[in-house]
């Protein structure tokens, strides 16, 4: 609780209070919502095939639990959070990377 004014009256920030409640008028339209829920999961797809494709290209050696670490690394962006940094790692991440690369026919 937080007050609001001088005379000390608590605020109630909860999700069914007055302070806690979403707008009615959101700013996207029904339509937009749902273009943005497709590309979701288009996305999804998407890096869920690419990251079987990459799987079966670069870890097919490995056992089941490095497969699974280095898949669950590959969600993580930044590298210094990563559990592991080795070459296997930085392949498997160019290799989902390249499928949402632009391709240029020349």
């Amino acid at each position: 609780m937080f007050t609001y004014s001088q005379d000390e009256t608590a605020i109630n920030y909860a999700a069914g209070s007055a302070y806690g409640q979403v707008p009615v008028n959101l700013p996207l339209t029904p339509r937009t919502v749902h273009s943005n829920d497709i590309l979701t999961s288009a996305y999804s797809i998407i890096r869920n095939n690419c990251e079987e494709a990459c799987s079966v290209k670069l870890l097919s050696e490995l056992s089941d639990d490095d497969k699974a670490e280095y898949r669950q690394n590959s969600k993580i962006s930044q590298i210094k959070f990563k559990l592991r940094n080795d070459e296997t790692q930085t392949q498997f991440d160019s290799c989902l990377r390249r499928c949402f690369g632009k391709i240029k026919i020349t």
